[in-house]
Order: C-alpha cells, then structure tokens, then sequence
C-alpha cells in the first residue's frame, strides 16, 4: 500500500502513468501530508501546453485506507 501512495504523489514518477503530464516540481511542502506542486502537461492536438499548481493532501483513514485528494 505504501508503495502506491509513493508512487501517485511524488511528482518526478508521474510520467510512469499519465501519457500527457511533461514535468513538475514540488514548490512546498506542509505539515499534515501536505504539499504544494507545479505541473506542467504537455500539448494536447490543438491546445497549448498547460502548466497548474495543485495543493496535495494525503490521509489514512483506515488500515490500508488512503485518500489521496488534490
């Protein structure tokens, strides 16, 4: 499980599972499972490059329950 959670919230291994995500960098980080990234998504047809800042929080809730909410 822990493993699943590194994976979906570390921002340098987001390409590993979305065809359209080009780079981030995480600009802070909180406490509390708490962090600040910014991405930026590739060209999609005829739209330009996106790039976006995401608040991240992640929360067990349970044993082998997490909510991972951005």
């Amino acid at each position: 499980m822990s493993e699943l959670v590194k994976l979906l919230t570390d921002v340098s291994k987001r390409g590993l599972y979305d065809k359209n995500f080009d780079k981030g960098t995480e600009v802070a980080k909180m406490p509390m499972d708490t962090c600040v990234t910014h991405t930026v998504l590739k060209k999609i047809m005829v739209v330009g490059p996106r790039d976006l800042y995401t608040v991240q929080k992640c929360q067990q809730i349970a044993t082998n329950c997490m909510v991972i909410a951005s």
